[in-house]
């Protein structure tokens, strides 16, 4: 028996989906224009109602003149054909409706209204950055929308007491968070409405990083210590040099001494000191070390806040000068020269105003030596003041 085989072709229907392009229409209630052209181009700079200066529009039944074009935005043009036209209108992406006055004149309406149309505000989210510690300023630079920061890099802003700023963006914008031109920043950031929320600063030039928490957890903070250093320590601070509570006392004998504050890093010196609460007569010379000739052995406070250093001791008045020459005069156990007012190698190093003599290794024994300040090699000083 022969057997019959029956082959069966299915059809396959495929179902094929056309899409309309978007439309806008132009709509005119009223023109002062005749005849009344359109002209227009899309985003790419495609022409999409003819060559200049446009078609005609068409007039309604209800006397008002309208064209719809297939564009999803549209820049236009309102003209006569014959020299009088508008500005650019751009970046339209809805219906809109017009009234077109004379001399190149329009003004925008609300359709359903036919009140003057107002352009829908933007819509915004509210962005929080956490200022890294090491960020002496933060500034905030944004581009893409409406709104400005001002050049780069932007507008400066201020964290709250938890460390954070906040900025308002309009969805579409970009936005940058530097340490105000100090070579960080984070990477470019696109606003969508879904990017309010709070972020960290990721790396430089490098992606936000979202903290759903807004919270960041403080790195302890390292108090700064601050000690006294100088001559009587060899400028080599210990503990015992320490500035606790912002003070400390130290025991001296009579003499000269020199000093400052430091952190190991920074120094604080005559620069730093505070004239009004200091009872101490201090001086300086180059390197901008205090200078402290004290009239006899005591106890010396030095207190230190703020950047600014106070002195409290009983010292020698120093010797204010002015542009002359003065030398040390006495006795030549002392001075190496017996009440010589020219030796050059007793004369005085001026510094800011105040002379100074500082003699090393001078052998004396246990008794009075007697010396006298000379001015210019002539005038004698305290007789001569």
């Amino acid at each position: 028996m022969k057997k019959r085989i029956l082959l069966f072709a299915s059809l396959v229907l495929a179902a094929l989906t056309f899409t309309a392009n978007a439309t806008i229409q132009i709509k005119v209630t009223k023109t002062e224009l005749s005849p009344l052209h359109l002209y227009a181009w899309d985003g790419s700079g495609n022409k999409v109602n003819g060559e200049w200066p446009g078609a005609l529009m068409p007039q309604q039944p209800d006397g008002s003149y309208a064209i719809t074009l297939d564009v999803t935005k549209v820049n236009i043009i309102f003209n006569n054909g014959g020299g009088v036209q508008t500005a650019d209108i751009s970046n339209i992406t809805e219906d809109a409706c017009f009234q077109v006055l004379a001399g190149g004149l329009y003004k925008r309406i609300d359709c359903k209204t036919g009140d003057e149309w107002k352009e829908p505000e933007a819509e915004k989210v509210t962005i929080k950055f956490y200022v890294p510690k090491d960020w002496a300023a933060v500034a905030a630079y944004t581009w893409g929308g409406s709104q400005s920061f001002g050049d780069w890099p932007g507008t400066t802003l201020t964290p709250d007491k938890d460390g954070w700023v906040s900025v308002e963006m309009e969805v579409g914008a970009n936005l940058i968070f530097n340490n105000n031109n100090k070579g960080l920043q984070s990477g470019d950031f696109a606003v969508t409405a879904e990017s309010a929320g709070c972020y960290v600063f990721g790396g430089n030039k490098a992606a936000l990083v979202k903290d759903d928490d807004c919270i960041v957890e403080e790195e302890p903070v390292v108090e700064t210590k601050y000690f006294l250093a100088g001559t009587f320590n060899k400028w080599i601070p210990t503990e015992q040099d320490q500035i606790v509570d912002g003070k400390i006392v130290i025991s001296l004998e009579a003499g000269e001494y020199e000093f400052k504050v430091t952190d190991g890093t920074n120094w604080f010196g005559a620069e730093a000191i505070d004239a009004e609460c200091s009872t101490a007569k201090t001086s300086t010379k180059e390197g901008g070390n205090i200078i402290l000739n004290l009239a006899k052995a005591q106890d010396v406070t030095v207190e230190f806040a703020d950047g600014k250093i106070c002195v409290k001791a009983e010292t020698e008045e120093p010797v204010v000068v002015d542009d002359d020459i003065y030398v040390i005069a006495g006795v030549e156990a002392l001075l190496g020269a017996n009440w010589d007012g020219t030796a050059e190698a007793n004369k005085m190093t001026v510094a800011e105003g105040v002379a100074t003599l500082v003699k090393e290794h001078v052998a004396l024994q246990a008794g009075t030596y007697g010396f006298k300040v000379v001015k210019n090699g002539e005038t004698w000083i305290p007789d001569g003041m």
